[in-house]
C-alpha cells in the first residue's frame, strides 16, 4: 500500500516517481540548508504548509486503512498534487540551470503519458464518439433514451461531459435533474412510461452500455411492444447507439 501511495500520481511508474520524489527531497534539504534559495520569509511556508499539504492527506488515509477502516483511494490524495509540483520546482531551483534541464527531461518523459490520455479509449469509454453519433443522427426535437440496464458505468454521464451533442434533443426518460435534487444523479422513469409520456415519438436514439446489451433486454422489449424496430446502429468498443423507429 505504501508503494502504491508513492506511485499514485505517476501512473504506477517508477520512471516518473523516482525523479519527482528525488526533487522533493532535494528541495526540502535545500530550503533547510540554503536560506537564500527562496528567502527567509518563504521558508516557513515550505515546512508549515507545502510539505504537510503534500504528506498529511495520504498519511491519514494510510493510517486509517491500517487500523481497520479502509479509506485509501489514490484519487482522494489528488488534493496534494499542487504541493508536489511546488516541491519539485523548489528542488529544480536548487540546481540552477541544471535543474531547468531536469525539469525539461521530466517534461519529455511525460509526453507518452500525455498522448495516451488523449486516445479515444483513454478514460475507459468511447463516450465521445458515441455522443458524436447522437449529434449526427439527431435533429431538433428528436428524442433520446439512455438504457437503464444496470451497467456499472452509467452512459448517462455523457450528458454532462458532451452536452453540446445533445442540445435540442429531448431526454424522454428524465424525471428530475441531479441539480434540482441537490445530488449527483438524475432520476429517470422506466422505458414504457418514457415512451408514453413523450407521446410515442416517431424516432428515438437509444444509448446503451455494451456490458448490459440493449438487444433482448426488458427495455428493448418495451420499445418493441410499442411498435419500435431498429433501423440503424453504431456499435463502439464500450457503448452502442441504436436508432429505433415506430411503425405508423
Amino acid at each position: 500500500m505504501v508503494r502504491s501511495a508513492m506511485l499514485q500520481w505517476f501512473g504506477d511508474s517508477p520512471l516518473y516517481a523516482v525523479p519527482a520524489w528525488t526533487g522533493v527531497a532535494i528541495g526540502a534539504v535545500a530550503v533547510w540548508t540554503r536560506r537564500s534559495l527562496i528567502g527567509a520569509d518563504a521558508r516557513p511556508l515550505v515546512f508549515n504548509l507545502v510539505l504537510p499539504w503534500l504528506i498529511v492527506p495520504t498519511a491519514l488515509l494510510l493510517i486509517a486503512t491500517a487500523v481497520g477502516q479502509p479509506s485509501y483511494v489514490a484519487r482522494y490524495a489528488a488534493i496534494s498534487l499542487p504541493a508536489l509540483a511546488l516541491m519539485v520546482g523548489v528542488g529544480a531551483t536548487a540546481f540552477g540551470r541544471r535543474g531547468l534541464a531536469a525539469v525539461v527531461l521530466l517534461g519529455v518523459l511525460s509526453v507518452p503519458t500525455y498522448l495516451a490520455q488523449r486516445l479515444p479509449l483513454a478514460n475507459g469509454t468511447d463516450w465521445k464518439d458515441s455522443a458524436s453519433v447522437v449529434a449526427r443522427w439527431g435533429t431538433p426535437g428528436e428524442a433520446f433514451y439512455f438504457a437503464q440496464t444496470g451497467a456499472a458505468t452509467d452512459p448517462r454521464l455523457m450528458l454532462s461531459m458532451y452536452r453540446p451533442d445533445f442540445i435540442g434533443l429531448r431526454d424522454i426518460a428524465q424525471q428530475w435533474t441531479a441539480a434540482s435534487l441537490g445530488g449527483l444523479w438524475d432520476t429517470v422513469v422506466p422505458a414504457e412510461e418514457a415512451i408514453k409520456r413523450a407521446g410515442y415519438p416517431t424516432k428515438v436514439i437509444v444509448i446503451a452500455d455494451n456490458v448490459a446489451p440493449w438487444w433482448h433486454s426488458l427495455e428493448e422489449q418495451s420499445f418493441a411492444k410499442n411498435g419500435y424496430t431498429t433501423v440503424d446502429s453504431s456499435i463502439g468498443p464500450t457503448t452502442s447507439v441504436i436508432l429505433v423507429e415506430r411503425k405508423q
